[in-house]
């Protein structure tokens, strides 16, 4: 049987790349935390690791980095999340870098005498995760292989004035070292173009890698295969709950898609010859037509079901859907 595909688009996401690098002239950190956004990590960071403009691959966690090392990635690999002391042994043997996200972990790496490389991450305002910066001076001027320092800007355009803020409170302590010596990386796709650039060394991008900003071309699309055709009598029910009924005599077509495979059941899939019938269940989605199909597929995400639309109508971020999507989902590469 058919199944279900993502069908990854490698130019666009050279091209993505390029467009960052080219524009603003600084090394490129690559997000491929939670999948690759959804996308992928395997078929993602391989295509990534041959990317002279990407200087990093950047994930969340330790499964995920040493996830990366075992797929032979050779890049430096960012973890930004929160490593135990049990795992630093993990992260040495594994050629990792790691952040300090709170002095607990920089007071164990002191304590192990730590030679790996690490980013400190300084909380600039999203409260979320890092030292403050009164604890800065402390871990920097440490023993410790500080390769980097970053912060997290708590979005884009819709809060300009607070995270000018917190790049005003970053940029005053970048200035009181030499800043020179380290990878500096503040800025991310979603906000490179609002602020100052002078310190920063790297972008990190995520959104912008895969085009879910409006300004860089998508990478991911998304079909799935017709499988079944039923014809249908007006008036007849379908999917659980009878939540549909037939406005007229047509078919009922199927596709091996459901919430199980990391949809969100109240996203409705929407095509131009056919209307969703009733519930989505967790491995099929039905449709309804007057007439006999002509497809065999059904686009879920791509150029007429465009993911950006998709998240405006349901009041979504495009990366809350499409980081759900199933890892079991194949993925089809698309290079020309």
């Amino acid at each position: 049987m058919k199944s279900t595909t993502i069908i990854l688009n490698l130019d666009n996401l050279g091209n993505n790349i390029n467009y960052y690098s080219t524009k603003y002239n600084k090394k490129i950190m690559a997000v491929v935390k939670n999948n690759a956004y959804g996308h992928g990590i395997k078929e993602i960071s391989t295509y990534l690791d041959t990317k002279k403009e990407v200087s990093h691959l950047v994930c969340n966690t330790l499964k995920e980095g040493l996830y990366l090392r075992k797929l032979k990635i050779t890049k430096p690999i960012l973890i930004l999340g929160t490593i135990e002391k049990k795992d630093l042994e993990k992260t040495l043997n594994n050629n990792l870098t790691i952040s300090i996200t709170n002095l607990k972990l920089f007071y164990e790496l002191l304590d192990l005498n730590y030679q790996g490389k690490v980013h400190i991450n300084i909380n600039t305002g999203m409260n979320r995760l890092g030292i403050t910066p009164f604890e800065f001076k402390r871990i920097i001027n440490s023993s410790l292989n500080i390769e980097g320092i970053y912060t997290h800007y708590i979005g884009g355009n819709n809060d300009i004035t607070n995270i000018k803020k917190q790049q005003e409170t970053f940029h005053k302590l970048i200035k009181t070292i030499n800043y020179k010596k380290y990878i500096i990386h503040d800025v991310s796709s979603n906000n490179v173009s609002l602020l100052n650039l002078k310190y920063t060394d790297s972008i990190r991008i995520g959104l912008g890698l895969y085009g879910l900003n409006y300004i860089t071309k998508p990478v991911l699309s998304l079909t799935s295969p017709i499988i079944n055709i039923l014809k249908i009598k007006k008036n007849e029910h379908v999917s659980y709950h009878s939540s549909f009924t037939a406005p007229k005599d047509g078919y009922i077509i199927t596709i091996p898609f459901g919430y199980g495979d990391g949809w969100f059941k109240n996203i409705e899939i929407i095509n131009k010859n056919y209307i969703q019938a009733g519930d989505m269940t967790m491995n099929y989605t039905m449709f309804f037509t007057e007439n006999y199909p002509k497809e065999n597929e059904i686009e879920i995400i791509g150029s007429q079901n465009k993911i950006n639309n998709i998240a405006i109508l349901y009041n979504l971020s495009p990366y809350e859907i499409i980081t759900k999507l199933n890892p079991f989902i194949h993925r089809k590469l698309n290079q020309k």
